[in-house]
């Protein structure tokens, strides 16, 4: 049942790139934002990054809460099944799945946040509060 920890490391590195990169894309807007703005098509290339951005950090973070809720739902799907009705050898089999799906197999980024809805929630709340931070030192 290794290949299932190898499986959420090798994801988990995945979600925290798309994470540095939506991160990073919103900082240059915001720098955008900053400088006169003489360049039109530089302040739309750095705007489509964003949308971007926020499109594909918002589709990750739906397909990890996928991945997490079915992962969830598999130990619940295995003890509804009659097990305790199967011969001794398969029921260590099903008890020993059981007990390895306890085990919370999550994809996070930087090790520490869970990728959900939640941390997509969360990026926008950090962007949004970038960006109030940036239009006020500009308005000084």
């Amino acid at each position: 049942m290794s290949y299932i920890t190898d499986f959420t490391t090798f994801i988990s590195r995945g979600y925290t790139s798309v994470f540095y990169w939506y991160i990073s894309s919103t900082i240059v807007f915001a720098y955008s934002f900053l400088q006169v703005i003489d360049d039109v098509i530089f302040f739309f290339k750095t705007l489509s990054m964003v949308i971007h951005g926020t499109l594909a950090l918002y589709l990750f973070c739906h397909s990890a809460q996928v991945v997490n809720h079915m992962n969830e739902s598999i130990q619940d799907a295995f003890y509804y099944t009659e097990w305790y009705y199967l011969p001794p050898k398969i029921r260590k089999i099903m008890i020993a799945v059981m007990m390895q799906c306890q085990r919370k197999h999550q994809i996070r980024t930087f090790t520490m946040f869970v990728v959900n809805l939640n941390l997509f929630i969360r990026s926008l709340r950090i962007v949004y509060s970038l960006l109030n931070v940036v239009l006020v030192a500009q308005k000084k």
